[in-house]
């Protein structure tokens, strides 16, 4: 049936204009006023050249690279930044006696520290030994002349690095883990100088590193050999340039690629393997080391492109993993090439390791494990949340391939940019691989316990600036972009800006108003008011249903008025004093007596009526309340007895007059009663209060005065 709107909007005082202007950076012929990379983009390029000896037992590793630093900006520069983040959990050699516990740790755990980070760093060009200015864990060469625009500096770094426990109570992305039997896994990142990202935008970002706030990093080639014990089993970002490097048995696993699981044989560790990795154009390097693999491996045909997928687990009883993680690995490739376009990596890695996961290019670290049960043996019992830990953590950081891997954001400042891409897809992953997946990110009817938490705080904020970086920097963002999916440009055309501006960026560093212009210059839609809300803001959507009634006008004869106040003389129908059929109130016989009041008991505004005017519809009249802030389009159900249910979406300029308070009258196209008057039925606003988004029948009855 039809449904009509008439929107009468009431004047409230407004607590802030929702729907103002963004104030964002000026446009540039670097940044366009589209969102895409202007005439004059430019960026810089690092690449990389590493020799290095790693010793797992000791976590020690020593190393020399040559570092070719290609200055693309129109500036020339006398100092180039690099950063060692492992620096952040050097120990002073007499430790304090009193030190502030991690984030998550509390007593009576004591936490275990041990010192770990640089133990040497020299930087060199030629033969000359270069002044560093050490700030944090950032370090500044200080160059014997500045170096000009479109001009290559060539260095020389040699360090000694010592690898943290993976499981300091500091989540350190790198690390040693120690098994239970003594042999070991080792994540070897963010070990070499990485360059401290240079842009248009902010120059030099030397934003602290604090341990939650991620990276801001430059692309470049690589090209690195790395000596392990013989007994390790490597994998690494880019493409193994020496398969001989494997034994014999190793290498018919590897090139088989059947996907059957293999455990790693202990060898001689007195001996040494040197293994050789190049990789082009990515922002990071990291590789895993263990003699403790169970591995997997498989050939993945997509179009115009072959993908290598390799899983790496405990072999000592991870059966999630035996089981799955191939298998939604595969999947995750396969739906995201899809979606967004060619995948970013020929190889690509997932590894169980212990500790925080971690993105990095054509490696992914994920620590979630599920139960220890042997790998070949029955079904161990686990719950379902160990289950979708382990599969959905996969699924998330395969997501990273493309932000921030492929399209170049900054986590540093932005990290709500990448993880909220990153959570949006692993939520259409996750419900693509099942519709009972239990998705912790991504559903608007799920988002009330992160954002009704009174220290919840902007997505927008840093990730060191407040405690609940999964809530503001994963859960909200996700949600957000579903609602802007689903609800604000539809489906096909959300996709397609998606991947039009992964394809623009993609080797690029947007910045996230290059997104938020890209999106309304690609849909013609004004979302300031959205992405003000959603990402801005510390606000939430709680939109009330407040007051729900039917008007009536007054009737015009003496014998209708008698008939419908006999039936409302009480709001439950039944009068106090039911009166003899031959007697009537004296207020039914003469018209000229009724006023407003005569259709009023004692509990108010009296029910609705059987009786209904000749026109076959009524007016119905709503109060809706912006409890939370964050105004949005709404979605208003009217049911009736008959049981058809009537829908008006109400758009979101509705609230750009009154942004507190909204009255709204209904013609609805049915006489039949309303049973019951709901906002947003199918739960997809994001509305932290359902239970205030309801109101049932039958409903209340006002008669206006006759005209």
């Amino acid at each position: 049936m039809r449904f009509c709107c008439l929107l009468l909007l009431l004047s409230l005082p407004l607590q802030a204009d929702w729907f103002a202007p963004l104030d964002l950076p000026t446009p540039t012929l670097v940044r366009t006023a589209t969102g895409e990379p202007g005439p004059e983009y430019w960026q810089q390029q690092v690449d990389y050249r590493i020799e290095a000896r790693l010793e797992p037992a000791t976590g020690l590793l020593q190393a020399e690279a040559e570092v070719r630093y290609h200055n693309a900006a129109p500036q020339a520069l006398p100092i180039l930044w690099f950063e060692f983040p492992l620096q952040r959990l050097a120990e002073p050699e007499a430790a304090p006696s009193l030190r502030q516990l991690p984030k998550g740790v509390r007593p009576p755990v004591q936490p275990e520290y041990q010192s770990s980070g640089l133990e040497s760093l020299q930087v060199f060009t030629g033969n000359k030994a270069l002044e560093l200015r050490q700030q944090g864990t950032f370090y500044g060469v200080v160059l014997p002349e500045s170096l000009p625009a479109g001009a290559v500096a060539e260095l020389r770094f040699v360090w000694q690095l010592k690898l943290p426990n993976r499981l300091d109570p500091r989540r350190p992305r790198a690390g040693v883990e120690t098994l239970p039997d003594g042999r070991t896994l080792v994540a070897l990142t963010q070990w070499y100088p990485r360059a401290v990202a240079f842009s248009d935008q902010r120059g030099w970002d030397l934003t602290p590193f604090l341990g939650d706030a991620e990276f801001n990093l430059e692309l470049g080639n690589f090209d690195v050999r790395l000596q392990a014990p013989a007994d390790y089993l490597l994998f690494g970002t880019g493409e193994l340039q020496n398969p001989d490097v494997f034994t014999v048995d190793e290498r018919q696993h590897w090139q088989a690629a059947s996907g059957q699981s293999r455990v790693t044989q202990a060898g001689d560790a007195s001996t040494w393997r040197q293994w050789h990795f190049k990789a082009e154009l990515q922002r990071d390097f990291a590789l895993v080391a263990g003699n403790a693999w169970r591995w997997q491996t498989k050939l993945l045909d997509l179009p115009d492109q072959q993908v290598r997928l390799q899983v790496a687990f405990p072999d000592n009883g991870r059966w999630l993993w035996q089981r799955y993680a191939l298998a939604a690995t595969e999947h995750s490739v396969r739906q995201l090439q899809a979606y967004l376009g060619p995948f970013s990596v020929n190889t690509l890695t997932i590894a169980n390791i212990a500790g925080i996961g971690m993105e990095f290019p054509g490696l992914k670290l994920v620590g979630f494990r599920g139960p220890d049960a042997a790998i070949d043996g029955p079904a161990p019992a686990y719950s379902r949340t160990q289950k979708h830990d382990v599969l959905g953590g996969i699924m998330h950081e395969v997501a990273h391939a493309y932000y921030p891997m492929l399209v170049n954001t900054d986590e540093r400042r932005e990290g709500f940019f990448d993880e909220g891409i990153a959570s949006f897809l692993a939520y259409l992953l996750e419900q693509s691989w099942s519709r009972s997946f239990q998705s912790f990110y991504g559903d608007p009817a799920g988002v009330a316990p992160a954002m009704l938490r009174a220290d919840y705080q902007a997505p927008v904020t840093r990730a060191d600036h407040f405690v609940h970086k999964l809530d503001s920097h994963y859960h909200v963002p996700a949600v957000a972009l579903v609602i802007l999916r689903q609800q604000l440009l539809g489906a096909e055309r959300f996709d397609q800006i998606l991947r039009d501006f992964t394809g623009l960026w993609a080797g690029k560093r947007p910045y996230f108003a290059d997104f938020i212009r890209f999106v309304s210059a690609q849909s013609g839609l004004e979302l300031d008011w959205f992405w003000r809300g959603w990402f801005f803001s510390d606000r939430h959507v709680d939109i009330a249903l407040t007051k729900a009634e039917i008007l009536l006008k007054k009737p015009e004869s003496s014998e209708q008025l008698s008939s419908f106040l006999r039936q409302l003389a009480r709001r439950d129908g039944t009068p106090v004093l039911p009166l003899p059929d031959s007697l009537t109130a004296e207020v039914e016989q003469q018209l000229a007596l009724q006023d407003h009041y005569s259709a009023q008991d004692d509990f108010g505004v009296l029910g609705q009526a059987d009786w209904q005017p000749v026109a076959e519809g009524q007016w119905l009249r709503l109060e809706l309340h912006n409890r939370g802030g964050i105004p949005m389009p709404i979605e208003v159900q009217i049911s009736t007895a008959d049981g058809m249910q009537h829908q008006l979406q109400l758009p979101v300029d509705s609230w750009r007059a009154t942004q507190q308070q909204l009255e709204l009258h209904l013609w609805l196209n049915s006489s039949e009663p309303v049973t019951a008057v709901e906002l947003d039925p199918n739960r997809v606003s994001g509305d932290v209060n359902p239970a205030n988004q309801r109101i049932s029948g039958p409903l209340p009855v006002v008669l206006l005065p006759a005209s």
